[in-house]
């Protein structure tokens, strides 16, 4: 066959040439060969289309080296739909969120409806890492089929999943999980606090102002503070405000950072004051956040 990328070092472009789907094999999985030839072996694998390649492929998602991983999610979607149930078992073994992130781009998105179809199936799944998987890899697909089985997957008995499926939501900007995740901020379990609330600011609808308030206000674990504020500020909603000034006075460098920036994303004039005094602020960080904040207001239109 001819080589689609003719910037494939040599053996590979020969054993691709020829098709030989074992000899390249042979050569990913031999250390005689240098870092760079393996990752072309990878990405020949994909060009052949071959079912046969498939195995090897799977594998190189678990290869030590960073760039042979990388390249292997292309190269499986360029083998099409036979490689599609292979890269779901191989999802249920990951742990890795950016390489889920990874193969999420490159593979699955690649793959079309049947891999959104199947991903949905999968949140349903008896692996829980699986299930957690699959909901990061909607959210970062960005389909909006699968907000209903999110929705339902906030309820998954697993807190991962639940966070996950959160920020899925969250990333899908879907207005229809609003009032579940508003219910996910009585969780006792931070990361799911978290993650709910953070989608509830990606979503940006003022419908969960008041709980992200009373979360800000009630909430005694730092990163939950640091999400509401930023959540609020990214609502842009002025009955914030008020209790953003309050929290201000009381919360911690970061926190405090988190709301100068919501402060300044809101633009409400009653945020002046309190912010130029934070300008002789003894801490660097704090005067230039309130200075940013400052000229935001002032520079938004009446």
């Amino acid at each position: 066959m001819k080589p689609r990328n003719n910037s494939l070092h040599s053996p590979v472009l020969e054993l691709l040439a020829e098709n030989d789907i074992q000899g390249l094999e042979d050569v990913l999985k031999s250390p005689k060969y240098d870092i760079v030839i393996r990752k072309h072996a990878v990405i020949a694998l994909g060009e052949t289309g071959d079912e046969e390649a498939i195995p090897p492929l799977i594998e190189a998602i678990q290869h030590e080296d960073i760039g042979v991983r990388m390249a292997a999610p292309s190269a499986l979607a360029d083998i099409g739909q036979p490689a599609l149930e292979p890269m779901i078992n191989a999802l249920g073994e990951l742990h890795d969120e950016k390489y889920v992130e990874r193969i999420a781009k490159a593979g699955f998105r690649e793959l079309g409806k049947p891999a959104i179809d199947r991903l949905i199936q999968c949140l349903k799944d008896d692996n829980p890492q699986l299930r957690k998987n699959a909901a990061q890899v909607l959210g970062i697909i960005s389909d909006t089929t699968s907000i209903l089985t999110l929705i339902e997957a906030l309820k998954d008995e697993h807190a991962e999943v639940r966070s996950s499926a959160a920020c899925a939501l969250g990333n899908l900007k879907a207005a229809k999980a609003v009032e579940p995740l508003i219910e996910l901020l009585d969780e006792e379990t931070e990361e799911v606090q978290s993650a709910a609330i953070t989608a509830l600011g990606n979503i940006g609808d003022s419908r969960a102002v008041e709980a992200l308030i009373l979360a800000l206000d009630d909430g005694d674990e730092f990163m939950i503070d640091f999400e509401a504020a930023g959540a609020l500020g990214k609502i842009g909603d002025k009955r914030a405000v008020g209790p953003l000034i309050k929290k201000l006075k009381e919360a911690d460098e970061l926190t405090r950072t988190a709301i100068i920036s919501a402060l300044g994303d809101i633009g409400d004039e009653w945020a002046i004051s309190p912010l130029r005094k934070l300008l002789k602020d003894e801490e660097e960080l704090l005067r230039q956040n309130a200075k940013w904040a400052l000229e935001k207001i002032l520079r938004k239109p009446e």
